[in-house]
């Protein structure tokens, strides 16, 4: 209802902008209100957007939630113990279940590899695009 009423007002505003025999002061005070409407009308178009796009039948369920130190010896390890980390705080800082599975730990103080069952509201949801290799380039620790 509101997006309809928006373009109505759009409509009405855009022609007494584009009428020639309005003095320009009340040219321009619609041109600023019609900037507004317009911006208005195209965030509830975002938002219809998201509203209308299916949902994935499988964000409500949980993760395993596996990191894997690879190239790197020590410091990837070391790497992937910071990840693991991170990750489990924003699991419990969104109010997430984190319950760490395994952990194969390195000589370096890190991890090889650690595995951690997520479980909560829409964590699936909030989680499916992390997969794939993280990299990071900075001064070693281990040096």
């Amino acid at each position: 209802e509101e997006l309809m009423s928006l373009y109505d007002e759009a409509k009405g505003l855009r022609e007494v902008v584009d009428d020639k025999r309005e003095d320009p002061g009340t040219r321009e005070a619609f041109d600023t209100e019609l900037v507004e409407v317009q911006e208005r009308i195209n965030f509830l178009q975002s938002e219809l957007i998201v509203e209308l796009l299916p949902r994935d039948p499988d964000d409500e369920l949980g993760v395993v939630l596996e990191v894997r130190a690879a190239a790197g010896g020590s410091e990837a390890s070391l790497f992937a113990l910071e990840m693991f980390e991170m990750y489990q705080k924003f699991c419990l800082r969104k109010g997430w279940k984190f319950e760490v599975m395994s952990t194969s730990p390195s000589e370096a103080g890190g991890v090889r590899e650690a595995c951690a069952q997520v479980s909560g509201d829409n964590v699936f949801a909030n989680m499916k695009f992390e997969s794939g290799v993280h990299r990071v380039q900075r001064v070693p620790v281990t040096e």
